[in-house]
């Protein structure tokens, strides 16, 4: 229909359609016909995190965010609202949140020899970096701005990883199709542990292939993603 934009009620975030944790435990267990065991629950739970922590190992378009800082007089240093996966772009934007400039990402390595001084201050950031991410969870920008400045605002976009569930209420924080090969994934390490590498091969084909399809929608590659 021409010029439709929909009105029906909100679905977002989609993530909220997730199964809790203890959803997903309770239903890995049934592989082993185990579900009200707790050392099966024990190991259907761990068999999830771990594919979690599988999953996080490369970067994922769905989980690319983006924070806005004012930047405040004489301070260099900015902290980012969630965990650090890998840096994307950083852009300053005026008022009306359109792009002005592009402030360039140096890797920590190069920042001493690249911009040795920092004792100047400057009207906007030209650089920015980050050092130990995982523990500080802050960036550094240079030009140390010499005004607080409303406007123009330094947008740091990023991506951040995909947390574990740290209740049995919580839900992955992911597309409901990257949750479903996370559980495929979990299906094979939890086989593995309670019938062992035999019974558990055919799940890992299985695994292998919901994984391939996910990373073809939502993996970030370097090449399309500039430092």
């Amino acid at each position: 229909m021409p010029g439709y934009t929909g009105t029906t009620a909100a679905t977002f975030p989609q993530t909220s359609k997730n199964r809790s944790l203890d959803g997903m435990v309770s239903e890995l267990a049934q592989y082993s016909g185990g579900e009200d065991r707790p050392d099966v629950q024990d190991k259907a739970r761990a068999s999830i995190l771990a594919s979690i922590r599988e999953f996080n190992q490369v970067y994922w378009t769905f989980n690319l965010v983006t924070q806005d800082h004012t930047l405040v007089a004489g301070t260099a240093n900015y902290t980012l609202n969630s965990q650090f996966a890998r840096q994307h772009r950083a852009q300053m934007v005026d008022s009306n949140s359109k792009t002005r400039e592009e402030v360039e990402w140096i890797p920590w390595e190069l920042w001493a020899s690249k911009v040795p001084d920092q004792s100047d201050t400057g009207s906007t950031p030209l650089w920015y970096t980050g050092r130990n991410l995982h523990e500080t969870g802050q960036i550094t920008v240079d030009p140390v701005p010499a005004a607080t400045l409303t406007y123009p605002t330094l947008r740091i976009f990023y991506f951040r990883w995909i947390d574990c569930p740290s209740s049995g209420s919580d839900h992955i924080e992911c597309p409901s199709v990257v949750e479903a090969a996370i559980f495929d994934t979990a299906i094979y390490k939890f086989l593995s542990k309670v019938k062992g590498f035999r019974e558990s091969r055919d799940a890992m084909g299985s695994a292998l292939l919901s994984r391939a399809a996910v990373e073809r929608e939502y993996r970030a590659f370097e090449d399309y993603y500039g430092a």
